[in-house]
Parts: C-alpha cells; structure tokens; sequence
C-alpha cells in the first residue's frame, strides 16, 4: 500500500489592505465650502418660503372678505343700495353696519385709542411708511376689527377725489377710482409682522358689483401697479401690490421691481 501524503504547504501571505481616507485638511475645505454655500443659499430658501406664507394667507383673506362680500349682497342687495346718507361718513357707517354681519371678529374699533392701536406700517424696503399707521386714521366712516385668525381689518367708504356725488355710482367696469364704494385695508398677520407694504399689508376696493384687489393693470395711475414698483412719479402707495401678488403669484417686485410690468415680465426669472 503506498501511502501518499499530502503537502501541507502554507498558503501565501495576504496583501496588506489599503484603507482610503481624507486628510484632516481635505476635510475641513470641505466643511469650509459647504458652509459657504449654506450661507449663500438658505437665506433665499428662507426667504422664498416665508413669501409662500404671506402669499397663502393673502388668498385666504381674500377668499374670506370676498365670501362675506357676495353674501352681504345677495342678502341686502347691491353695496349703492346699502346706505341712504349724503356724506361719507354716513356711507362708512352704512358700509360696516352691513359688512360686519359677515366677519368674525374679537374686537372693533370706531376711533383711535391706545387699546385698539395696529402695528407700525413700513415701505417695501422697511422704511416707516407713515407717521401714524394708516389703519388708526378714521376718515370716512372707517371701522377696524380685529379678527379671530390675528388679521387686523379696516373697512371705510371712499371715492376718487372726493367726489361724493360718485359713491359707488356705476359697476366695476366704469372707474375703479372715481366710482368706488368703499376700500378695505388689510394686514394679513396683525402684531406678527414685518408689516410691510406688499408683504402683510394689503388693500381691496369695495365696488357696486364686486370686491377688487388694488393695482391691476386698469386702475388709475395713482393707484395701479406702477405705484407698487415705484415707476408712477406719485412714489409707494399703500395697497398697490395687492394685485399683482394674487394674479401672478409671487411678491417679485420685492426683488426686481423696475424689472415687472403687467404688459412685461410678470417675475425676475
């Protein structure tokens, strides 16, 4: 019998392994750019989602005020019909007697008083607008409330130029200036801030047939979009981005301004 033995050799030697790293310095470029880059973009990431919010809260107002608008007329007939006095005091009065049927409210005020003060109103770029809030001017019948979802409202009669005799006069396809009923201002987050005009602080007007934002592409040059964007010669006027904001969507003229028109580029991109 033969015997055959096994070689036992040993099995050759492994290969060390090589393990792949970063250098402490490579990694601290790393963390240097991504930090730049960071600093760059999340303040526009900011930015960007808190326009979202003031947008959101624009259209949710104005479904609201125009939900109580439709169902003021349909149960007391067109605004013109609403009042039977002879000053705009009186329309004011007339106006808010029906119109705060239709709202929810914690609080209304009829005059200035320390208790029933709004937050400081600022420009687009932050600068004070007024020297009082405009919301604490009480001229023609205005009334402010104070709503349940932290809005703050001011509802008052007006017409262009003061033209008594063309309170809301004819529908909204004549005048929006001359003929108006009466206009509602609007800050959409009250104390919260930044009470900006065209951020929070917006404005509606109150025609015979309908409820209008302020500044679309037909109202007068005083108060049309260019008075938003600060190309009209009568500088910001209050209220005048309300239009834009809602049709197009976006609060560009905070961005880019003399860039947007309504016959132009409706954003900065």
């Amino acid at each position: 019998m033969k015997v055959i033995e096994k070689s036992m050799s040993c099995p050759p030697p492994r290969k060390p392994r090589t393990i792949i790293a970063f250098t402490l310095a490579e990694v601290l470029i790393t963390l240097g750019i991504i930090g730049v880059v960071s600093a760059l973009t999340i303040p526009n990431l900011i930015a960007n989602y808190q326009e979202k919010v003031h947008l959101t809260r624009l259209k949710k107002t104005a479904s609201e005020l125009t939900n109580a608008y439709n169902l003021a007329v349909s149960e007391n007939g067109s605004v013109n019909t609403w009042s039977n006095g002879t000053s705009m005091t009186e329309h004011g009065k007339a106006l808010n007697n029906v119109f705060s049927q239709y709202l929810k409210y914690v609080k209304v005020c009829e005059k200035y008083s320390k208790a029933c003060e709004s937050p400081t109103i600022h420009n687009r770029n932050g600068s004070k607008y007024w020297t009082r809030n405009p919301f604490d001017y009480y001229s023609n019948g205005a009334v402010k409330y104070f709503l349940t979802d932290g809005s703050i409202i001011q509802i008052k009669a007006s017409v262009g130029d003061g033209y008594t005799s063309n309170w809301c006069r004819y529908p909204s396809k004549y005048s929006h200036y001359l003929y108006k009923c009466g206009e509602i201002l609007v800050d959409t987050n009250g104390f919260k801030g930044p009470n900006r005009n065209g951020v929070d602080v917006f404005k509606f007007l109150i025609m015979q047939d309908k409820l209008l934002p302020l500044g679309a592409k037909d109202d007068h040059s005083i108060e049309n979009f260019t008075a938003c964007n600060g190309t009209s010669g009568y500088g910001e006027a209050f209220g005048t981005c309300t239009a834009w904001a809602l049709y197009n969507e976006n609060m560009d003229y905070l961005h880019c301004p003399k860039e947007l028109s309504w016959d132009g580029k409706h954003s900065c991109k």
